[in-house]
């Protein structure tokens, strides 16, 4: 099953993707150690240097294998592609190199190459039965981006740097107020991160003045942000008290990313506290989103009692004992035996979040899910140009309204992941038609057509000399 995505993703995956390598060749030994600690950045050229060593042509096929993967974890398509096509050319004996071939295929909307490829895989590995849906998700995404819906997605060039800059959240109700996770040169920290090669993740803040233009982000001061990967934050509605993602990194040991809580005092920080169902060591957690009532908390884990890799799950908070509950799942119709991650909580209750378990256009897809007062509805993909052949996650939305952010490494973008904007436009309605006498089928010139609304408003406008009339969009509006 693929990772994520980014840099302070990568993360929240090392406790439950982490590999063997008691049967590596002696050659690879450094590579290896790097590649189980989740340092890919680094793995991959350790493993360049063994294969140019290696003679035995079964070791090199692993190899091969191997850089693959660190590309797949590094969430670099454009190198996943020749790199695991070199290695199923070199008979690496796992069809699984095959199918991940044909989801970096997927992953770049080459999606009759990738049913190729993944009709290659059904034949090297007939009882895998999912592999139809896969191979279903190329020929809807195929339709989906032949018919886009009316969503409109821009890049959002101000907030975006040639790092990795992703999970945007609204600092204040007012929506002047933006965070964002980022690995740009300007976040804290003197070393770079092994798994990335570049700098540890730190929220940044921006705010609009009163031009609309929004300000160069600044990284949030400490206690907030440290040496450490932080990210993905949340907030309350004054815009005060925050929730967001820290994950510390101790020599030669399992990252592990927690949740924490912090309060706004001015222009400083309080102390984070660590929300008390992250104690535990045995699993990972991340990405909150704070329900717009404030009583329950949203966000990503492993927890034991998944469906799979990491689910999503809530928390509920009791206001007179300010304590939070102990986790629940929010179910099947959500989670899948794949990743589930970055929720949003809408105003209007529909939740959104990421996932490449469900039928999806690349590997992390958005969907949304409603509850109706017992269990969570179907997972509905949102389709093009929301979701593309790339990673789409971490989407918000502004209450009430058809526009917000997104988070993509989608084509267009000025780096890795990149912040995206959204909208919907109106519908505009007009009509026009031509009056005629019902019996003598003659155009009627002079007469008064009146249109009445189901609100109980009504417009007349009289015909011209052919009997043509016309009501515009200030006259018609959509329900």
């Amino acid at each position: 099953m693929r990772l994520k995505i980014s840099i302070f993703l990568s993360f929240l995956f090392l406790s439950i993707h982490t590999i063997n390598a008691q049967d590596e060749p002696s050659s690879t030994k450094d590579a290896v150690a790097a590649f189980d600690k989740g340092e890919y950045f680094d793995a991959q050229q350790l493993y360049k240097k063994a294969f140019g060593k290696e003679k035995n042509k079964a070791v090199k096929a692993e190899i091969l294998f191997k850089i693959a993967e660190c590309w797949r974890f590094l969430n670099d398509v454009k190198q996943q592609i020749p790199a695991y096509d070199k290695a199923v050319k070199a008979k690496y004996p796992d069809p699984i190199a095959i199918y991940y071939l044909g989801m970096a295929q997927k992953m770049s909307a080459q999606y009759a190459a990738a049913i190729a490829t993944f009709n290659q895989y059904k034949a090297a590995n007939p009882s895998d039965k999912k592999i139809d849906d896969v191979i279903k998700s190329c020929q809807l995404s195929d339709d989906w981006m032949k018919h886009p819906t009316r969503y409109k997605v821009n890049n959002e060039a101000v907030f975006n740097t040639k790092f990795a800059d992703f999970a945007a959240s609204y600092g204040k109700k007012d929506y002047k107020t933006l965070l964002f996770t980022s690995s740009r040169e300007e976040a804290m920290g003197s070393s770079n991160d092994p798994i990335s090669g570049n700098k540890f993740t730190d929220l940044f803040e921006t705010t609009l003045d009163k031009k609309g233009k929004w300000s160069s982000a600044k990284p949030i001061s400490p206690p907030v942000n440290s040496p450490a990967n932080e990210g993905t934050s949340c907030f309350d509605r004054k815009g005060v008290e925050m929730y967001f993602t820290r994950c510390s990194q101790e020599r030669n040991k399992i990252v592990r990313c927690k949740i924490y809580s912090t309060k706004r005092r001015g222009t400083s920080w309080e102390d984070p506290v660590l929300l008390p169902f992250c104690t535990t060591d045995s699993a990972t957690f991340g990405q909150p989103s704070l329900s717009p009532d404030e009583t329950h908390l949203y966000f990503s884990s492993n927890l034991d009692g998944g469906y799979g890799g990491l689910d999503i799950w809530v928390s509920t908070h009791d206001k007179s004992k300010k304590t939070w509950s102990d986790p629940v799942n929010l179910g099947a119709s959500v989670n899948t035996d794949g990743d589930e991650m970055y929720p949003f909580m809408h105003a209007d209750g529909t939740l959104y979040f990421s996932s490449d378990g469900h039928l999806g256009m690349g590997c992390l897809d958005i969907y949304s899910s409603k509850y109706d007062g017992k269990n969570w509805g179907e997972a509905v993909n949102m389709q093009y140009p929301i979701n593309s052949a790339s990673d789409d996650f971490a989407i918000i939305f502004q209450d009430n309204e058809e526009k917000g952010y997104l988070s993509s490494n989608r084509d267009g973008g000025r780096g890795g992941d990149d912040i995206w904007s959204f909208y919907k436009p109106p519908l505009i309605f007009t009509l026009k038609g031509v009056a005629r006498d019902i019996d003598t089928k003659k155009v009627l010139a002079d007469v008064k057509i009146s249109l009445v609304g189901s609100n109980g408003t009504s417009f007349s406008v009289m015909t011209d000399r052919s009997g043509g009339y016309f009501f515009d969009s200030a006259q018609i509006k959509q329900n």
